[in-house]
Order: structure tokens, then C-alpha cells, then sequence
């Protein structure tokens, strides 16, 4: 129940933002229209879309997924409607294009990685794959723009492709990063890297505008923000030291305050929390082989492979010996029997 309650509630969030960028973006209409047409994703996607995966379960990635395409289809049908030039043909193209890419190409990446083990599935996921595809397609469509020539076949190729790679590869990043994270703390080194990188950029471009020349504060966000990202990097390499790491990134995080005004606040305590996030990681690391005494003596270091041919062998030996006893079981009795029936032979006395 409370599953179906959270899948309605991300995807009429997602309809309801994607009505509204129709209505006052491509549609351009005025303030109620906008209102009317987010109105209308919000029952589309949080109500009907919804339904549907809820009964059809074959469908339901493809429908869920689906939807974080709309958007991204909206901004390639923008570029289709100057060459097209026809009324909203080129966003109908567009749309039904992102919608393809998500729930078809998407889907079916998101499904392989599952199954080997590299992609796994959370709570906020149907909103976190539409916020990030929204973001990163945009990002696409300013790269293509930036990498091509006006008015070449090149460019349409990249509005095609270029954004939609970029934001796909963004939304499968958080389910992969969690995928790792019971092997080393992937998701709080992530979120680390994100608010050093913030930090740093405020630092070189905010805080000298902020700060007096000279003053000794001038280049400490920059500095701050490279010591993040490093601290950051080290418990993927040395997992064991995730609590130490963890303390001094905290640490580096509250002087961002001081340095980069916290990265404008949000690099601050995103950084707090990813320093949360690795001090407290319990992750099962990886086992290292035995040597030397401890392998003789049968430590718990024993690596799983180990365990189970030491199992086999136990096994082995344990079958053999019944068969052994079983034979000598049997090897006695018909001795006994012969000894009983041979004539002229002896029995010990029992007395």
C-alpha cells in the first residue's frame, strides 16, 4: 500500500511539472492554462499511468520510465519545430522520440546492469531518473549546440543522440553508485565529490568577488574544495578508513562555510551529509586470502571458495568412512556365519 502511495506520488510530481512546462513553455499559454495543463500531467501520470503499471507489471518500467523522456522530447521537439516549421509537428517528434529512448533503450540498459549485479533499485527512483534526465538533457542540448555548426546535418545527429546519452548515463549513475556501495562507500564518496566540486567552484569564481584582495581568506574556498574532492576519493581505495575520512570531510565541510560561504550553503551540507554518510558506512569488505598459520588453523578469514572445498572434502571423507564401517560390518558377519556352520568348529566358551 505504501509502495503504490509512493509510486502515485512521484509520478504525479513528475506529470505535474511536465504539464506545466506544455502549458507555459511550449504551449505558451497564460497563467491559468499552465495551471489547467499541469493539472492534467498530474492526473495523466500520477492517476492513469499509475493504474496501468500497477496492472500490467510487464509494462511497468517501460511506463514509469516513459515519462522522464516527455520533457527531454519537448526541448529536441523545440530544435524540430525551426527546421520542421510547422505548428508543434517537430514537438510531437520529439516527444515520442524521448519517450522511445527512455522506455525502450533505458529500460532495457537499467535491466542488464540489474541482472549483473551493477544497478540497483530505490525508494525515490522514479522521481530521481526525472529530475536527472530533465537537468542533464538540457546540459546535452547546450553541448550539442556548442560542438556543432549551424545549419549541418551534424547538429540535428547530436540534438538526436547527445542529450539523450548524456541524461540516460546521468539517471543509471545513482542506482550503480548504490549498487557498489555495500562493497565500499560509493554513494557518500559521490555526494563528497559533488560538494567539493561546488565548493570549488564558488571558490573561484564567488568568493574573490566577496572577499578583500589580499585577505587570507581569498583563496581558502579553493583550497577547501580540492581537499573534499581528495578526502572524498580515499575511502573508495582504502574502505577501512571510512570513519576517519568521514570526521575530516564534516570537518573540511564547516570551513567551506568560512572559505566559499559553504559552497552557497547547499556544497555545505551536502558535504556534512557525505561525511555522515562515510563515517557510518558498514559495508562487507573484500576478503583477503589466508596465509601462513591461520590457514593451518582454519581462521574465520577463510575466503568463501575455501569454506566450500573444505566442506566437499568433510563430506567426501565423512561417505567414505561409512562405506568403510558398513564393509567391515558385513565382512564380520559373514565370517561369523561360516564360523556357525562349518562343521567341527569351535565356539569360545562363554563363561
Amino acid at each position: 500500500m505504501f509502495r503504490q502511495v509512493g509510486v502515485a506520488v512521484q509520478m504525479g510530481l513528475a506529470g505535474l511539472v511536465t504539464g506545466a512546462f506544455a502549458g507555459g513553455i511550449v504551449l505558451r499559454r497564460p497563467a491559468a492554462g499552465t495551471w489547467i495543463c499541469a493539472l492534467l500531467g498530474l492526473l495523466v501520470a500520477g492517476g492513469l499511468l499509475t493504474w496501468l503499471g500497477e496492472r500490467y507489471a510487464r509494462l511497468r518500467g517501460a511506463l514509469y520510465a516513459g515519462v522522464a523522456g516527455v520533457l527531454p522530447g519537448m526541448m529536441l521537439g523545440n530544435y524540430l519545430n525551426t527546421v520542421i516549421d510547422t505548428s508543434h509537428v517537430g514537438t510531437v517528434l520529439g516527444i515520442l522520440w524521448g519517450v522511445a529512448c527512455f522506455a525502450g533503450g533505458w529500460v532495457y540498459v537499467a535491466a542488464r546492469l540489474e541482472r549483473a549485479g551493477w544497478y540497483a533499485r530505490y525508494g525515490a527512483e522514479i522521481v530521481t531518473v526525472f529530475f536527472t534526465t530533465c537537468l542533464w538533457s538540457w546540459l546535452g542540448i547546450v553541448l550539442a549546440h556548442a560542438i556543432t555548426g549551424e545549419g549541418t546535418w551534424l547538429r540535428g545527429a547530436a540534438y538526436f543522440t547527445v542529450p539523450f546519452g548524456v541524461a540516460g548515463m546521468a539517471a543509471l549513475l545513482p542506482g550503480v553508485v548504490l549498487s557498489r556501495n555495500h562493497v565500499r562507500p560509493f554513494f557518500g564518496s559521490f555526494l563528497g565529490m559533488l560538494s567539493g566540486a561546488l565548493v570549488l567552484w564558488v571558490g573561484l569564481n564567488v568568493a574573490p568577488l566577496l572577499l578583500l584582495p589580499g585577505s587570507g581568506l581569498m583563496w581558502a574556498g579553493t583550497v577547501i574544495g580540492l581537499f573534499m574532492m581528495a578526502v572524498s576519493l580515499l575511502p573508495l581505495f582504502y574502505p577501512s578508513s571510512s570513519l576517519i575520512t568521514g570526521i575530516v570531510l564534516i570537518c573540511l565541510s564547516v570551513l567551506s562555510f568560512i572559505g566559499a560561504a559553504g559552497g552557497l550553503v547547499i556544497g555545505g551540507l551536502v558535504g556534512i551529509l557525505s561525511g555522515s554518510l562515510i563515517a557510518s558506512w558498514q559495508g562487507t569488505t573484500v576478503s583477503q586470502p589466508v596465509t601462513g598459520s591461520a590457514a593451518t588453523a582454519g581462521s574465520d578469514g577463510r575466503t568463501p571458495r575455501l569454506r566450500m572445498m573444505a566442506t566437499a572434502l568433510f563430506r567426501r571423507a565423512a561417505a567414505l568412512s561409512r562405506r568403510r564401517v558398513a564393509r567391515g560390518a558385513s565382512v564380520l558377519e559373514l565370517a561369523v556365519q561360516e564360523g556357525q556352520g562349518a562343521p567341527g568348529s569351535r565356539s569360545f566358551p562363554s563363561g
